[in-house]
């Protein structure tokens, strides 16, 4: 959706909204590692969870928008976004390699792949079915702003369902609970 929004809704050009959206992968991609460190050093849970509030924040932060935003505006919402996806992704697949045996950690990675690709898809089609939904009551509004109105509607409830997953995350297990008991 943030494409729309930055293109459509504010009036970016397409390669301008594309450098601005790479804030995103960028922060990833610098705390994805970190975050593998951090999993390493506490467990999971405390990265997995803080990863999902900052994704969380950063996608409803994305979705109040001024009008007319600066694109240092842009950049650090979708930064946050990206540093908290990067501290998610990896202390999840962490989490979950981790208790798998070796004989079945391929299997293991084929089921976690397919399950964030089945998650990206859903994604696009959860967020474009609530934009499709909402963008009606907001025509009157103009083309603009009735595109700005739907995307932020739509990241409202993407962020609430990520918080969701924020919760799940907390109340895993206990985090000695998941680890081999010392010889």
């Amino acid at each position: 959706m943030v494409p729309f929004y930055l293109v459509d809704g504010i009036g970016y050009g397409a390669t301008s909204a594309g450098v601005l959206i790479m804030a995103m992968p960028v922060g990833m991609m610098i705390f994805a590692p970190f975050s593998g460190w951090l999993s390493d050093k506490v467990g999971p849970r405390l990265p997995a969870s803080l990863g999902m509030v900052l994704l969380a924040g950063g996608i409803f932060l994305v979705g109040r928008l001024e009008a007319v935003p600066s694109e240092s505006g842009i950049v650090w919402r979708l930064a946050i976004a990206g540093i908290g996806l990067g501290l998610f992704s990896s202390a999840n697949s962490s989490a979950i390699m981790g208790e798998v045996p070796i004989d079945r950690q391929g299997v293991a990675n084929g089921v976690v792949s397919t399950a964030r690709q089945l998650g990206m898809m859903l994604g696009v089609a959860a967020t474009t079915a609530i934009f499709k939904a909402r963008y009606p009551l907001y025509s009157a509004l103009g083309e603009a702003r009735a595109t700005m109105a739907a995307v932020e509607d739509a990241l409202l409830v993407v962020s609430g369902i990520i918080l969701l997953g924020a919760l799940t995350s907390l109340v895993r297990g206990r985090e000695d609970a998941q680890k081999e008991p010392a010889a």
